[in-house]
């Protein structure tokens, strides 16, 4: 696929000759004649290269080059095309974000040159974001039940807390499948695995749109709701305890959950939230486990 290449002059002569040089090498050219144009157009849909020329209508081109870069949301290469005696401007341009420059008037074999390097530097510049992407996926999934990991959780649970406004609540659960080493010792490692990708699946449909599900560690999995109220936060809780005891898998399964909802009064903070969620587990698994229990009520924190 030919690379898509934006040109923007102003000059239709200056437009037309460079449009027909480097459509015979190859390029698709969007030609547009000013800035407001090329704004459109790499909204609408991003080329894989800017060329810059010397004559815009209504925008100055440093602002025009500002302008693409700050749309753009990967790597948008900006050649500029400028006289040899422009060195001020030049400078201006690079300090905007361009990435290159051609002295008018220019050889067309100089342009294709320099549009090439920057075709490159864009491809290389892209292999690198889906790379650090990868890595990131990595950093932060859990790769057998591919929800969040612990270190997602430890993220997601301090930034929760640290936006949490005056007035609002966060609900934190923690779900431990009951009795999970039998499930190893019947069924084998294999069937474990399963066990943990099947209550994974039935945590996240069982939440509301905009929670986010863990899973903590071991057979712990944890959810994080955002302005959910006492009520609300036991329903969820409830909804995934009946949502795993009545799932048809090959393995029989149930859970415990522990819920706590708290506020910014809460003295401690989300270290507090997160040892009274805790502490709500261990109370349901101590009452017979497959079962919702709900932290104590004390200050900052919704209780019975």
């Amino acid at each position: 696929m030919p690379a898509r290449i934006l040109y923007v002059e102003g000059d239709a002569e200056a437009r037309a000759r460079v449009t027909v040089s480097l459509s015979r090498l190859g390029y698709a050219l969007v030609c547009v004649d000013d800035g407001p144009a090329a704004l459109r157009a790499v909204e609408t849909a991003p080329p894989d290269a800017v060329l810059l020329g010397l004559r815009l209508v209504g925008m100055d081109p440093i602002e025009v080059c500002s302008r693409l870069k700050a749309l753009a949301t990967a790597f948008l290469p900006v050649l500029y095309l400028t006289t040899e005696s422009d060195v001020d401007e030049k400078v201006r341009v690079l300090e905007a974000g361009g990435d290159d420059f051609c002295v008018e008037p220019m050889r067309v074999a100089e342009l294709d040159a320099r549009i090439r390097v920057l075709l490159r530097m864009r491809e290389r510049e892209g292999r690198l974001t889906s790379q650090s992407n990868r890595f990131r996926l990595i950093a932060y999934v859990d790769a057998l039940t591919e929800v969040g990991n612990r270190r997602a959780f430890d993220r997601a649970w301090t930034e929760a807390w640290a936006a949490l406004a005056p007035g609002r609540r966060l609900a934190l659960l923690i779900i431990d499948i009951d009795h999970f080493r039998r499930v190893n010792q019947l069924h084998g490692h294999a069937g474990g695995d399963g066990a943990l990708r099947a209550v994974a699946r039935t945590l996240q449909t069982a939440v509301r749109h905009g929670d986010e599900v863990f899973r903590f560690g071991g057979e712990e999995f944890a959810v994080i709701a955002i302005n959910a109220d006492r009520a609300g936060a036991l329903a969820m809780g409830e909804r995934i305890r009946e949502a795993v005891a009545r799932s048809d898998g090959p393995i029989a399964l149930t859970v415990s959950v522990g819920v706590a909802v708290g506020d910014l009064g809460l003295v401690g903070g989300a270290a507090a939230l997160f040892a009274a969620a805790d502490g709500a587990l261990h109370d349901a698994k101590a009452r017979g486990r497959d079962r919702v229990a709900l932290a104590e009520e004390r200050a900052g924190l919704a209780g019975v």
